[in-house]
């Protein structure tokens, strides 16, 4: 009776150094000798024939995502020996991966990550010794060679700030402009071509080093990086300028700028008595804003895109559409909020000066505006100096939504369904049918719990 076919170990990866985040399709083989490891190189685990990617981690988890992204181009067979003539390869391979002067080599491998690799050898290295190691003279005058044409770095990120001025809100538009200048800036590099590993950690390092000196939370290098990344992604998917290979092979590093782990949420909520003293000292401007941030769980970016369109005065409700990224598309998850009696009449005596419920002589406000007025009626109420005495971290105007949401979700008898509706998280469903009656019952719980 024939023996049952051994299955084959499961493939192990390689674990990133920095994070220990498992690699899927990045292996390593090692030599051993004498029960040491006398030699070792990384490779592409499902590449058929192997593609070894060179000894060391950061060089070859670089050309690990060239070669992944370039699977749809075609595969160039490279024969090279001591004889042959390279000028054909005078822009990108670690001439050490593919020439040995006693031996005879043939690779399979992408042809642009050879010319990358062999480029940057050659850029890298002292070009007479490397010519004298390897037997090649025209490593000398290729080395020579000007570099491929490449946009500047600041150019890269125009059609991304160009494009999104009337998309994004006036703050979030400024700070795209100001943290792609400080990326710029920190990273050195004039070209796209220039921007190796070691520029986007160089720029990583930097701004988490800020973030601890101030003490800041991650959120202040979660959206510098998240922000850098967007506007490199877009350049890469819909930019008006011909990126080359090599253009294209440098922004691959910006894998680099992971993002650190989200803040740990602090539960503060508001009382409806400190609530009730709030409205008691706020004109008639901070009044609406309070009521209906409560009302319909609103962020800070949702009060300053709120139009009079989105309000239907007979019907008592308001409905838009909650964008998940910093701009409104199409296919955005929808949102509809059951307004109070007293939040209609709040805002019913605001002027309508424009086509935004809450603005500035006819324009949309930014996100400080709001923050700021709520400071003032915080201070202005004693709730401030009341809590720095108990030691009670002081109120923000982020803290209405996570109040408002607390509320709902303490009733019982609410469906956390309809909380998830109101609060304009994705449930999974066809959000685009949502109607009034699946949020009134949160909208009722949160007014009870703060109104009675």
């Amino acid at each position: 009776m024939a023996s049952k076919k051994r299955k084959g170990r499961p493939p192990k990866f390689v674990r990133d150094p920095n994070d220990g985040r498992e690699i899927y399709g990045l292996s390593l083989h090692e030599t051993f000798r004498n029960g040491k490891c006398i030699k070792h190189r990384y490779y592409a685990t499902f590449s058929k024939p192997r593609f070894y990617l060179g000894s060391d981690f950061g060089t070859a988890y670089q050309r690990f995502l060239a070669w992944q992204a370039k699977q749809s181009l075609d595969f160039t067979v490279v024969e090279i020996n001591e004889q042959d003539h390279i000028e054909e390869f005078i822009e990108p391979v670690f001439v050490t991966d593919i020439v040995d002067k006693r031996k005879f080599y043939r690779y399979d491998i992408p042809r642009p990550v050879l010319l990358e690799q062999l480029k940057t050898l050659i850029q890298e290295s002292d070009p007479k010794q490397l010519a004298k190691e390897l037997g090649i003279p025209e490593l000398e005058w290729i080395w020579k060679a000007q570099k491929p044409t490449s946009i500047t770095v600041e150019q890269l990120g125009e059609p991304f700030i160009q494009e999104k001025e009337n998309q994004l809100t006036p703050k979030e538009w400024a700070n795209s402009k100001a943290w792609w200048k400080e990326f710029s800036k920190i990273v050195s590099a004039k070209k796209v071509c220039d921007l190796n590993r070691a520029a986007f950690l160089k720029y990583r390092d930097r701004i988490l080093a800020v973030q601890r000196k101030r003490n800041l939370s991650n959120t202040y290098s979660r959206s510098r990086f998240g922000k850098i990344k967007a506007i490199i992604n877009y350049c890469v998917d819909q930019s008006p300028y011909e990126l080359s290979e090599v253009d294209r092979l440098a922004l691959a590093n910006r894998t680099v700028l992971r993002n650190p782990p989200k803040p740990k949420p602090t539960p503060i909520m508001i009382s409806p008595a400190e609530f009730k003293q709030l409205l008691r000292v706020s004109d008639a401007w901070q009044k609406a804003l309070l009521l209906i941030a409560l009302n319909g769980a609103f962020q800070t970016i949702d009060i300053c895109r709120l139009t009079w369109k989105m309000v239907d005065f007979e019907e008592s409700t308001l409905r838009f559409n909650r964008s998940k990224s910093s701009s409104l598309a199409d296919g955005d998850i929808s949102r509809i909020t059951v307004l109070w009696e007293r939040t209609l009449n709040a805002i019913s005596e605001l002027p309508k000066d424009g086509p935004f419920i809450f603005h500035l002589k006819g324009k949309q406000i930014a996100g400080d505006t709001v923050r700021r007025r709520f400071e003032k009626a915080h201070e202005k109420s004693g709730i401030k100096k009341k809590r720095e005495k108990t030691n009670k971290p002081k109120l923000l105007f982020k803290h209405i939504r996570k109040s408002a949401i607390s509320a709902a979700s303490n009733n019982p008898t609410v469906p956390d369904r309809h909380i998830d509706l109101l609060a304009g998280h994705s449930t999974g469903i066809k959000e685009h049918y949502v109607v009034a009656e699946q949020v009134r019952q949160a909208v009722d719980a949160i007014e009870q719990a703060y109104f009675g």
